[in-house]
Formats: structure tokens, C-alpha cells, sequence
């Protein structure tokens, strides 16, 4: 599958985006065969581009220990070499692997380094990842007066860069405002055609089926989502987006009732459980553990949605991500109220009163409704 996430590893002029292979194929053996050659020239310069192209071909839900250590890699070669678009490079590589761990510490140190070098540059390309970051970061923090002027912006630097590809990010960043805002159905005629219009983009699909999820419309919900989860959701690529697709999912599941493919789709995020759910530079959902909670919830497991819940609680306060935040405390109740043991309709209530509150204070008055009536079992 083609990919829109290696504009900027291009020169600015570079018409030609770079594609991530499929996994196991021979070109994986190829990326790092040209790593190793390319360390034999001890040549900063070329080592450096080798291993942005290595970085590419693994770019997935795995191997994000090696990918953190060739952007580093990259990062140090280009300073060696004095190649600021390098550096870019492997900085933006950087900000990926440190907020999809959820160091948002970290991330932001490498963002602003990131975006020093991208005024340096003065380039469309550059830019332009830093508007959409800079988007993203709203989103996920719940400054959506922000976000939505940011986002607008972000399209005018991408059509002076990449302009069909900006389109893409502005409709998936859009699709991440309308949800908070509660008017998910502006975009639904937006969003059906984006399938269409990007077949190479198959996490279009997946945020149909959540838009459809969200407005309650579950016949077109189901006609998506069974599209998606046929083979257990082999149609789906492991690619950068995968995580960040499949997370959407969990809770059209728990929507549908589908709880053998509730049980799929827990045991294919359970190894990402302390992720970040990211599609970078666009969108994030915050922790996985929330949508593991979601799905341990439809199979009846109450044990593994408590230590899910307890666990996306933990890590979306710390990462500073405020809707997600209260987006999992109202799941967090609902799966209290449905089980009903001793003490949990009361630690229901506190929870409920916290999402409530946040929501209210982001201005995601939709939300704060449906938390505010009595949630549905």
C-alpha cells in the first residue's frame, strides 16, 4: 500500500512520494541491504537517507524500539552533515515514535526542534507538517476553537506542498472536530466519498464506520464495518495506520454487539495496550487500553476492562489528552453500570461527574449530554 506519511522525506521539489511495502516482501531485505552498503561508505550524508528509507519501509504498529533508534541515527548523521532537511527528517520520525509511547514531554521537546529547522528551511513541505502537528496537538489537548483554525491552515500550507495529500489530512483531522463537537453528520457525504476517492487510504473506512457508529445508524454501521473485519480484518494493512484504524473499531464493535469479533480485535490490540492510537501527523484517540476496555466490556470480561479502563485513565491524564480523558471515564461508568457489583454505581456517579465536567469545560456539549442521561447498557 501507497502512503501519504513521506512527503517530507523528500526535497521540498520532490514530486514523487515513497510507499511503504507490505510486510515479509523482498524489499524489506533491500532497505537494509542498503543500509549496510551505505555504512561502508562512512558517509553521513548517504547513511542518513538509506536509513529514512529503512525507517519508511518498517513504519507500522512494530519494531518501534528500532525505529526510535535509526530517527536518532538519522538526527545525529544529518548534524554531522549539515543537512537541515535530514534532520527535519529524522526529528518528525522523532515526534511519531515519542507520541505514539505517549511521551508527550519528549514528543514536544522534538517538535520544537522540528519546527526550528522548518522556518530555517523556509520550504512548503516542512511547514506544512508543522501546521498539521501543531492541529493535531490541539485536537488532542481539547483546544477546539484552536484546532478548527489551525486545521484551516494546515490546508493552505499543504496545497502549496502536496495538495491532494493535505486534503486527506484536513478531511481526517476534521472528521476528529466534528466528533468532539458533537456534528459528525456535517461530514458524512465528505467521508463516504474519501473511500472512493483514496482507495489506498483503507482507514477511511474505518472512520465511516465510527462516524456511523457515533450517529447511531446502525444498518450502514454494520455494512462498513463487515466489509472491514472479513478474515479477521486481514483487508487492513500493518501499516502506520493500522493502530490508530483498528482502535476506531473497538467501539463499532461494542455498538454492533459483535462479540466474535470483539474477541479478534482484542487479541490483535492486546499487544499494544500501553499505545498511544495515532495516525500521524493527523489524528490521535489516545490510549489503546480504552478500546480494549471497550471490547473486554462486550465480551462480559469485567476484570480486563477494569485494568484496561484503569490503565487508559492513567495514561490519557498523563499525555494531557482531555476528551480522551473523558471519553473514557463515560465508557469507564457505562461498563460499571452494566455490571453492577457492590460499590460500582457510586464510583459510576464519581466518573461521570468528571467526563461531564470536562466536557462542558472543551465545549463538547454533545457529549456532555449523552454522559448526563442515564447511560444505556
Amino acid at each position: 500500500m501507497e502512503t501519504a506519511r513521506s512527503a517530507f522525506a523528500c526535497s521540498a521539489d520532490c514530486p514523487v512520494r515513497l510507499g511503504t511495502p507490505p510486510s515479509g516482501g523482498g524489499q524489506r531485505p533491500s532497505s537494509e541491504d542498503a543500509v549496510e552498503i551505505a555504512r561502508r561508505l562512512e558517509d553521513p550524508a548517504t547513511l542518513a537517507y538509506a536509513l529514512n528509507a529503512r525507517h519508511i519501509v518498517i513504519w507500522g504498529p512494530d519494531r518501534s524500539e528500532e525505529r526510535e533508534a535509526i530517527a536518532t541515527e538519522i538526527v545525529q548523521l544529518a548534524d554531522q552533515a549539515r543537512d537541515e532537511e535530514r534532520a527535519f527528517e529524522g526529528r518528525f520520525w522523532r515526534v511519531e515514535t515519542l507520541l505514539d509511547a505517549g511521551d508527550l514531554p519528549g514528543m514536544r521537546a522534538e517538535f520544537g526542534e522540528a519546527t526550528r529547522l522548518a522556518e530555517d528551511l523556509k520550504q512548503p513541505a516542512q511547514r506544512w507538517y508543522v501546521a498539521v502537528t501543531r492541529a493535531l496537538l490541539a485536537l488532542f489537548e481539547g483546544r477546539l476553537a484552536d484546532a478548527e483554525d489551525l486545521i484551516e491552515r494546515a490546508l493552505g500550507r499543504g496545497q502549496q506542498a502536496q495538495s491532494w495529500e493535505a486534503l486527506v489530512y484536513y478531511r481526517i483531522q476534521m472528521f476528529g472536530l466534528r466528533s468532539a463537537q458533537g456534528r459528525l453528520d456535517e461530514l458524512e457525504e465528505t467521508l463516504r466519498r474519501s473511500v472512493d476517492e483514496y482507495p489506498s487510504y483503507p482507514v477511511f473506512r474505518c472512520v465511516l464506520a465510527s462516524l456511523y457508529c457515533e450517529l447511531r445508524r446502525k444498518a450502514e454501521c454494520d455494512l462498513v464495518f463487515q466489509g472491514l473485519a472479513a478474515d479477521d480484518f486481514a483487508e487492513l494493512p500493518r501499516d502506520e495506520e493500522w493502530l490508530f484504524g483498528m482502535s476506531l473499531l473497538a467501539p463499532v464493535c461494542a455498538f454492533l454487539g459483535d462479540s466474535t469479533r470483539s474477541a479478534v480485535l482484542y487479541d490483535l490490540l492486546s499487544p499494544y495496550a500501553d499505545r498511544n492510537a495515532l495516525s500521524v501527523p493527523e489524528l490521535s484517540t489516545g490510549s489503546v487500553s480504552r478500546g480494549l476496555g471497550i471490547l473486554a466490556k462486550t465480551l462480559g470480561r469485567w476484570d480486563q476492562a477494569t485494568r484496561h479502563f484503569e490503565d487508559a485513565l492513567a495514561m490519557n491524564a498523563r499525555m494531557g489528552a482531555r476528551p480522551w480523558l473523558a471519553h473514557t471515564q463515560h465508557d469507564y461508568a457505562r461498563m460499571l453500570l452494566n455490571r453492577g457489583a457492590p460499590g460500582d454505581r457510586e464510583k459510576a456517579g464519581e466518573l461521570l461527574e468528571l467526563a461531564l465536567e470536562t466536557y462542558r469545560h472543551l465545549g463538547m456539549l454533545t457529549w456532555a449530554d449523552r454522559a448526563a442521561a442515564r447511560p444505556s447498557r
